[in-house]
């Protein structure tokens, strides 16, 4: 019994440190074209679900919701530069909470990247 709570606890301290990918879908009122980039996207076709976001933005430039796909497809493919980008843009048109949520997320994994980044210099 004491093992498995060692196990359970060693297994959750790992998991808040290393990166790891977290599947969720959130329902957002969307255009046509966002939504099939949605399906593509789930389908793991990440590149094509991008050009159908893009082509939504390049129609309608004010689309908070492609943007906000946008980040989410760069931030899965780890372009977290990119990704930031597109959140604060969604932020910029809507203040849906899960756009500001994203965005400290994103911008937290940038810096805590740069932090491993400057300790791994240091020790060369």
């Amino acid at each position: 019994m004491l093992s498995e709570a060692t196990d359970r606890l060693a297994n959750k301290f790992v998991n808040s440190i290393t990166p790891h990918e977290v599947t969720e879908f959130i329902k957002l009122k969307s255009h046509k074209t966002c939504k099939a980039g949605v399906k593509l996207a789930k389908a793991g076709d990440w590149q094509g679900a991008i050009d159908l976001w893009d082509e939504e933005l390049r129609n309608n430039p004010n689309n908070d919701i492609a943007m906000y796909n946008l980040g989410i497809a760069y931030e899965y493919q780890r372009d977290y530069q990119r990704a930031r980008e597109y959140y604060r843009d969604a932020m910029r048109i809507s203040n849906k909470p899960l756009y500001n949520e994203a965005w400290v997320r994103i911008h937290d994994i940038i810096q805590q990247n740069e932090k491993l980044a400057r300790q791994l210099k240091g020790r060369k």
